[in-house]
Order: structure tokens, then C-alpha cells, then sequence
């Protein structure tokens, strides 16, 4: 096996497992008992981290920017495609149902897990990759040449 995919595999598995198994959203034994709870949530997470790594590279390597990279992420995944910052009856969101809303918006929610998958789903996979294998660290997964990311010129 090519060794940046191996690395890029790597990631893309240690994400789902932050963010869902080592946070207690996903029990362990749930992983183990439902053959299509991980790749499900692999593949999931693992687009998403790769793709944010990628975009991060090749942008510059800054910190706050995977941070803010990481926030659209969250934006994205919990507001727009599971859509839990907008439903009442969400099963996590406890008293926050009622209380935590804000023209529709579960706000204290839709502002947690912005932060929390942030931080698990694509910050900190990143950089422990990052730290296990410091020789990828600055490459780009997919190669130099073909596609083009460079940041938008204002």
C-alpha cells in the first residue's frame, strides 16, 4: 500500500472514532454489533476530513484556519444535512428543546457541537496524524497536479 494512502486511511478512520466512539455519541459495543454503524459513519466523517486536510494544505497550514474549517464542517454536517439544530424533538437536546431556541434554531446546540466537531471530528484527528507521521505533514494527499484549490482572492 502506497504510503499517503495509508496515512490518508488512517485519518480518515481515527476521525469517526473521535468524534462519535471516544465521545460516547457511538458506544463501543454499537460499533461492534451493527456491521454498517462504522463504515456508515466512516465514511461519513473520513470524506470530510480528508477533504478539509486537503483543502488545509494546500491553502497554508494555519491553525485557526483548520479551526474555521472545522466550524463548517460542524455547520454543515449537523445544520444542514442531519438538520438536529432545527428540530425540537431531538432525542440529545434535553431541556435545550424548549430553553435553547432562537427563531427555530436550537442555538445552544447548533453552537456546541459547531465547536465540538470542530475540535473532534476534524482538528484534532488532523493534528495527531499530523503528529504520528510528521513526513506527510505538509504534503497533499492527491498528488501536485490535476486539481486546483487555491484560496479565493478578495
Amino acid at each position: 500500500m502506497n504510503p499517503k494512502t495509508k496515512v490518508a486511511l488512517i485519518l480518515s478512520l481515527i476521525s469517526p472514532f473521535f468524534a462519535e466512539v471516544l465521545s460516547g455519541s457511538t458506544p463501543p459495543l454499537e460499533v461492534l454489533t451493527e456491521p454498517l454503524s462504522f463504515p456508515f459513519l466512516w465514511a461519513y466523517y473520513g470524506a470530510g476530513v480528508l477533504l478539509i486536510r486537503e483543502v488545509w494544505v494546500r491553502w497554508g497550514r494555519n491553525y485557526i484556519r483548520l479551526m474555521l474549517f472545522g466550524f463548517i464542517y460542524g455547520i454543515v454536517e449537523e445544520g444542514l444535512v442531519i438538520k438536529s439544530w432545527f428540530n425540537p424533538d431531538w432525542p440529545d437536546l434535553d431541556v435545550f428543546s424548549v430553553y435553547g431556541r432562537v427563531w427555530g434554531v436550537n442555538a445552544v446546540w447548533a453552537v456546541w457541537l459547531t465547536i465540538f466537531h470542530s475540535l473532534m471530528s476534524i482538528t484534532m484527528p488532523i493534528m495527531v496524524v499530523d503528529a504520528l507521521y510528521p513526513e506527510f505533514s505538509g504534503e497533499n494527499s492527491w498528488g501536485g497536479g490535476g486539481l486546483s484549490l487555491r484560496p479565493p482572492r478578495f
